[in-house]
């Protein structure tokens, strides 16, 4: 174990990581999680941590709060870290780009060890029967060469020691969210999820993961599908969500 921590700290001086925010060449990264983000760039991140939720007043990781859309679609408890801005001059916006974009598992292990905190903080790990995520579509599946929910999910079942399982599916030629308003987005999502041939809900603690919450209609969807199969709870867990007025 001391030589492979040795070896880590030569190979992270002779070839320097990227920070994946600012993107600039580092020598000496914030000991939580090497390689990830630079000093500056994990103080940005806490920064944002450190924000407040404008409903109940608490940081986003202690917040209780379920969107409405959720709520009304039978989620039973809603889990997230930050405030999201469609952009990439936040942390959070940055790595949930980066996970879209490209399949960093360095990325992902930080943002399911993130994640992981709040979970276990309101003890949805001791809980939860198995964790799920809500897919990505095919199209862009092909384009980037993965499912960045998917891989999320995974790493926070790692994380949590839990097992996943692919529950949900998209159907065909659906269309992409992020091309709607709001009324277009919630329709499009009740049509564009399906249940997978295997999946098996019944009675079970289902944590449903995704990357981002906008709108929430996607979520929604997913939500309510798990729960008309069956299972006795569905607690929703992302790492950031959009706050509406």
């Amino acid at each position: 174990m001391k030589f492979k921590g040795l070896f880590a700290r030569l190979s992270g001086l002779l070839f320097p990581p990227v920070c994946r925010m600012c993107n600039e060449r580092q020598t000496v990264f914030a000991p939580r999680l090497p390689g990830v983000l630079c000093p500056d760039c994990m103080n940005r991140w806490n920064e944002e941590l450190a924000e407040t939720c404008p409903a109940c007043g608490k940081v986003h990781a202690q917040c209780c709060c379920i969107p409405v859309v959720l709520r009304d679609a039978g989620c039973d408890a809603f889990v997230h870290l930050s405030a999201y801005r469609a952009h990439r001059k936040t942390a959070a916006g940055a790595l949930i780009l980066r996970c879209k974009d490209n399949n960093d598992r360095d990325v992902f292990r930080f943002l399911a060890k993130e994640l992981s905190l709040p979970i276990r903080a309101f003890g949805y790990d001791n809980d939860v029967d198995m964790i799920t995520y809500v897919p990505r579509r095919r199209a862009a599946v092909q384009a980037t060469g993965h499912d960045h929910a998917k891989q999320l999910a995974s790493t926070l079942a790692h994380e949590l020691k839990l097992p996943v399982q692919t529950e949900l599916r998209r159907k065909v030629l659906t269309k992409q969210q992020k091309q709607l308003n709001a009324a277009e987005r919630e329709k499009n999502a009740a049509h564009s999820f399906e249940l997978a041939s295997a999946a098996d809900v019944s009675g079970k603690t289902v944590l449903l993961v995704d990357d981002v919450c906008t709108t929430g209609s996607s979520l929604a969807a997913c939500v309510a599908l798990l729960k008309d199969a069956g299972a006795a709870r569905v607690i929703c867990a992302v790492v950031a969500k959009t706050e509406h007025k």
